[in-house]
């Protein structure tokens, strides 16, 4: 019975966190928990029996029932914090993947694809230019034909490419550049059989060869889908363009 008491007692002792215990026995000189004795060899468990023994195991797996529940509760603590720490770096990753997305999604093209954007909005802007003065400077009907076909397929691509260079953040050139604004000049100081020959010649021939080498190169170079898929759409027209232009210098020849 006494034995029994003294089980009951230390029991309560158990309870009590460990490091709680230890800091008080220190000051009292008593160091006894429940796996060692008092120090001195005389182990509670020896002096005790097995009902001291008992007593403080019981009292052990109540703080770890108060903590956590049964053992199926601790093993749901474990694997929900696990799972939530794991579902917060996904969610973190997957900010910064998207984070990075938008942030590239205004600057997605490399300079050599900005160049060509803007060497297209140049041509395409000399070629129509050049295609509305011939409503005032010929009266070949062949070359009226091939002006209005030009500014037709031109208009469209060029609003086109405005929307491309929008969304893909390029500037482009807010006017003609000198050499436009100069083929221009020498254009519209042409008249009749003078003005048709230049037109064929200039804009018709040697302006799109050169539109259709840097279409074809951006096909080919691009590595932006959007821009690929511009030149690849164009490029077709601008084949056509240089077909008309090679008949018509043979009708504009005297």
């Amino acid at each position: 019975m006494k034995i029994f008491q003294v089980a009951v007692a230390h029991s309560a002792d158990c309870a009590r966190p460990r490091t709680t215990r230890r800091r008080e026995d220190a000051a009292s000189g008593w160091h006894t928990n429940c796996e060692q004795g008092d120090g001195n060899g005389n182990g509670l468990a020896a002096a005790a029996s097995w009902p001291m023994r008992a007593a403080c195991e019981s009292a052990r797996a109540s703080r770890h029932r108060s903590a956590f529940g049964d053992g199926d509760g601790v093993i749901d603590h474990v694997r929900k914090h696990s799972m939530s720490k794991t579902l917060r770096k996904a969610m973190r990753l997957s900010i910064a993947v998207l984070a990075m997305a938008g942030a590239a999604g205004v600057h997605a093209v490399t300079a050599q694809e900005q160049e060509f954007l803007r060497k297209a909005d140049q041509a395409g802007e000399l070629e129509m230019q050049a295609s509305r003065l011939a409503a005032t400077h010929t009266q070949n009907v062949e070359v009226r034909r091939f002006a209005d076909a030009m500014l037709h397929d031109h208009q469209m691509a060029a609003e086109e490419l405005e929307r491309l260079a929008r969304r893909k953040g390029v500037a482009l050139p807010a006017g003609p550049t000198p050499e436009t604004e100069h083929a221009l000049a020498r254009l519209e100081s042409l008249q009749q059989a003078d003005f048709d020959r230049e037109y064929a010649d200039t804009i018709g021939v040697k302006a799109h060869h050169e539109a259709v080498a840097l279409f074809r190169q951006a096909t080919k170079d691009s590595r932006d889908k959007d821009v690929q898929a511009f030149a690849v759409k164009t490029l077709p027209a601008l084949e056509r363009h240089l077909q008309m232009a090679e008949r018509l210098t043979s009708d504009t020849r005297p």
